[in-house]
């Protein structure tokens, strides 16, 4: 399997599982299976932040023996410029998850509240039907957009466990495949536990 066609199929394998693992983990922690899920943005784990994680790690460990060990410089000058570029994609990814589309969702949930809210304020000259349709109009807002920073960090760790999965067996490093699962396993078990008590309060 040639680099590209592994890089490929490691990003989309690690886009679905962070989509899947989302999934499961609301259906388990809320015992409500939301089909959308898995292809809506935010939440916990960030799926960018897996998948850019992951492709760090991924083109890191094809491409790093190249930029320090190749005789030809023009070919190490090229590999480490891809690794920058990846490393550079991904900080631009995690900090629009933190930043940009955290204060849309923010904004989206002001947004929500003023519309399905505003009769109940004192004084507020709002008909009912004004207000069946400003609470339709809130019932069609994506309320999850961003990323909340544990939710970031989930999506880094899952991110790293995937990329060294991946990288571990195209090196056919079952030893480290091994540990990589079981790491997996603590990462769900504590993955669960806290984001259920945090859905619980």
């Amino acid at each position: 399997m040639n680099f590209i066609v592994f890089c490929a199929i490691s990003l989309v394998s690690a886009w679905v599982c962070s989509q899947v693992f989302k999934t499961l983990l609301n259906f388990c922690t809320t015992r409500t299976f939301k089909l959308k899920m898995l292809v809506s943005d935010g939440d916990f784990p960030s799926t960018h932040t897996t998948t850019s994680v992951a492709a760090v790690i991924v083109v890191c460990y094809e491409l790093m023996p190249i930029a320090l060990n190749s005789a030809s410089e023009e070919i190490r000058i090229i590999a480490s410029s891809v690794i920058v570029a990846v490393a550079l994609w991904a900080a631009f990814i995690i900090r629009d998850a933190l930043g940009i589309r955290l204060r849309v969702q923010e904004l989206s949930k002001t947004v929500s509240r003023l519309l399905t809210d505003s009769q109940e304020v004192e004084g507020a000259p709002i008909s009912d039907n004004l207000q069946e349709f400003w609470t339709e109009l809130a019932s069609g807002i994506n309320l999850k957009v961003g990323h909340f920073p544990h939710e970031v960090i989930g999506g880094l760790i899952l991110g790293i466990i995937f990329g060294v999965g991946a990288s571990s067996l195209r090196a056919s490093n079952h030893l480290v495949f091994m540990i990589d699962i079981a790491v997996f396993v603590i990462y769900t078990i504590i993955s669960f536990i806290v984001v259920g008590r945090k859905r619980k309060k």
